[in-house]
């Protein structure tokens, strides 16, 4: 091969390489726009919505996920596990729904689960979780969606203690009741 067919022999596998570059730019643009997109799908969408993998590492959540265990953005979730985020007290729970779900591929609807906040705050939350599955349906990890019930817990006990006080005065009054009516009967003699 003389130097002018090498030279463009190497200016063809140049080109090809620009080419490549370029269709990579391309994909790579194309994922970034659609993890924008499911981004905003997820995040106006009510309740707390997160994903992970088959090992339990964190691959997606929302923005109200993050406000609500106070973090900073997505990314003090994703890539973790519940044993490196703050609630880690709590993993070996989570952790053991997480696998129920991935042997049997039924979803859990209604479980409560406690997390501790990064501010120490403990928190319910009522949690609805399912197999994660790929184009194959294989079970790839697990999804999920909360709703925090913790100050709707405290508003029912609440309500429980202001009944059971009701109950005492209602008891009391009976009680002044009959003794009153004692009284107004031999006032009456």
């Amino acid at each position: 091969m003389n130097k002018v067919q090498q030279r463009k022999s190497l200016n063809n596998k140049i080109s090809s390489l620009e080419s490549k570059k370029t269709l990579r730019q391309s994909k790579s643009s194309k994922i970034d726009n659609f993890k924008n997109l499911l981004n905003a799908i997820i995040d106006s969408i009510a309740g707390i919505h997160w994903w992970k993998d088959i090992n339990g590492i964190y691959q997606g959540c929302n923005s109200a996920m993050v406000e609500a265990l106070g973090l900073s953005s997505r990314n003090d979730i994703i890539g973790k596990t519940d044993y490196e985020l703050p609630w880690a007290s709590q993993a070996n729970i989570l952790i053991k729904h997480d696998k129920e779900v991935m042997s049997t591929g039924i979803t859990q609807k209604g479980k409560e689960e406690i997390i501790e906040t990064k501010q120490g705050d403990v928190r319910t939350f009522i949690v609805a979780k399912a197999a994660l599955r790929d184009n194959n349906n294989h079970i790839i990890g697990t999804v999920g969606n909360s709703i925090d019930v913790t100050e709707l817990k405290q508003d029912v006990f609440e309500l429980k203690q202001d009944v059971t006080g009701l109950k005492q005065d209602v008891l009391a009054l009976k009680t002044d009741h009959t003794a009153l009516r004692e009284e107004f009967s031999e006032f009456k003699q």
